[in-house]
């Protein structure tokens, strides 16, 4: 089938009809063949906007008023839908086996990935717990150094406080 789509513009200079007179007799044409309007009929978008282009074939046979097949005109969207019928109704037998076997190996692989990854997850995770134990290890050493130091500044403070009263004492005796 001849696939090249024109604009009104193009038919319109090409047959010397007018727009009116072409939407009629593709009309008249539509409805007589039964065919559908989107399998002669695009959508393109243009700088100004969108063109509606007619299948020049279909136009063509229209005016000079010749029947027309329906199955001449099957867009690329029905071919496209014809095609995922087949695949919907699948492959041969023997094409199922094949196919069947590379699922088979293609599922024993990943799941080898996956068993790898759990692996390395509970690694990770042992050393994540390990970190937060240290972590609590260092906070817990981390207060008794505190807590020692501030013991020793108290102290040093206390006797630096009990000189001075010793001194003040000794003064006053």
């Amino acid at each position: 089938m001849n696939e090249e789509f024109i604009s009104i513009a193009e038919a319109m200079r090409l047959t010397g009809e007018s727009d009116v007179r072409l939407m009629r007799v593709l009309k008249d044409a539509l409805e007589t063949s039964g065919i559908s309007l989107e399998s002669i009929m695009k959508k393109e978008q243009r700088e100004k906007g969108m063109m509606y282009l007619l299948n020049k074939e279909f136009l063509l046979k229209a005016l000079e008023g010749e029947p027309i097949e329906e199955e001449v005109f099957v867009s690329a969207s029905e071919e496209d839908s014809l095609g995922r019928a087949k695949e919907v109704l699948g492959p041969t037998k023997e094409e199922t086996g094949e196919v069947l076997k590379g699922k088979d190996e293609m599922i024993a692989v990943l799941q080898d990935v996956i068993e790898t990854k759990d692996k390395h997850i509970e690694d990770l995770s042992k050393k994540i717990d390990q970190l937060i134990e240290r972590s609590h290890e260092t906070n817990f050493l981390l207060k008794g150094l505190h807590n020692r130091i501030f013991l020793l500044e108290r102290g040093t403070e206390e006797a630096g406080e009990q000189k001075k009263n010793s001194k003040k004492e000794n003064a006053r005796q």
